[in-house]
């Protein structure tokens, strides 16, 4: 067994009762909680990059006793969901992926059971779709997951283990990481066509994590979602220059060398300016239409489900690596 599934497959829960007690929490105790689960987040995070796996799984089922005994039974639902959505954040911040997801979320011994599988799974997806935009995502998974009649704190808290193992992978926690993000002063100099290009490129770098996610949801075939993603890709002035660079790359068959990206970049962002900064009568109901057919054609030919996005993750990658 890898070390990365021995977090999640001996993670347990241990039945406390007052843990199932929900109560209604003061705004102080409930900001509390979530900062609570943040740092436990990180925590566990950062034992799972030092490999240090089995403190990782001791800590937890400590913490989840803790944590239950003082807030009650919403802290095995909120807290690890509200932290989920935040590292995911991050991680989509970065650029990286959530591949092996589903992998991860199977390799839990108590989500073995079809439903409560199955419940997890949507729940992941729909943490990822909030981190992308789309409100309410979770509150609406969690309704769904209500109704199952599933083990909905063992749902939760087993989606969070995967979390916490995919920041782990790519060294990302709630409120630290090993790679700071670029945070460099705007200086003025005078725009060149390089420069013009290099705006293009990180724009897209900026923007892959969004695109990634919409080509995940569509190949997973989660309509309401996809459109829900696609309507926040979408503003008053249409796709955004990067989104545009993103979809123009993936579109491309074969590897993309140094001078195809410079080309798409500048085709794109001549495009954007053109089609929406000179254009007046806007159809935003049309380019959501357009981008959807779009992302599912790609989605399509990278075999679509979860996987698609992380090969277009990986894709995007290469061409940016080569770019300059």
């Amino acid at each position: 067994m890898s070390n990365s599934r021995k977090f999640t497959r001996h993670l347990r829960l241990v039945q406390n009762p007052r843990r199932y007690e929900f109560r209604k929490l003061s705004d102080d105790e409930f900001e509390n909680m979530i900062l609570d689960w943040a740092e436990l987040t990180d925590e566990i995070i950062q034992l799972l990059v030092d490999g240090l796996h089995d403190k990782a799984v001791e800590r937890s089922n400590v913490a989840f006793n803790e944590l239950g005994d003082h807030y009650g039974g919403i802290s095995s639902l909120i807290g690890p969901l509200d932290a989920s959505a935040t590292v995911a954040s991050h991680i989509l911040e970065h650029g990286y992926n959530f591949a092996g997801l589903v992998d991860e979320l199977k390799a839990i011994d108590v989500l073995h059971t079809v439903g409560s599988l199955n419940a997890a799974i949507d729940l992941a997806r729909a943490v990822m779709a909030q981190t992308v935009g789309i409100e309410n995502s979770i509150v609406d998974a969690m309704e769904a997951l209500v109704e199952t009649g599933e083990d909905a704190a063992a749902v939760c808290t087993g989606v969070w283990t995967v979390f916490c193992e995919i920041a782990a992978k790519h060294r990302v926690g709630v409120l630290w990481c090993d790679d700071e993000l670029d945070d460099d002063d705007d200086d003025e100099e005078e725009e060149t066509e390089d420069s013009f290009i290099i705006d293009c490129i990180e724009e897209a770098r900026s923007a892959k994590g969004s695109v990634t996610a919409l080509i995940t949801l569509v190949g997973s075939a989660q309509t309401g979602l996809s459109h829900a993603l696609a309507e926040t890709l979408v503003s008053d002035e249409g796709l955004t220059q990067g989104v545009i660079t993103c979809l123009s790359l993936l579109g491309l068959d074969g590897e993309s060398d140094s001078q195809t990206v410079r080309g798409v970049c500048y085709e794109a962002a001549n495009y954007w300016v053109e089609k929406y900064l000179e254009n007046e009568d806007i159809d935003v109901n049309k380019d959501i239409s357009e981008l959807l057919e779009l992302v599912e054609q790609i989605a399509q030919r990278l075999g679509g489900g979860m996987e698609a996005g992380s090969e277009a993750l990986e894709y995007l990658d290469n061409c940016f690596s080569n770019a300059f």
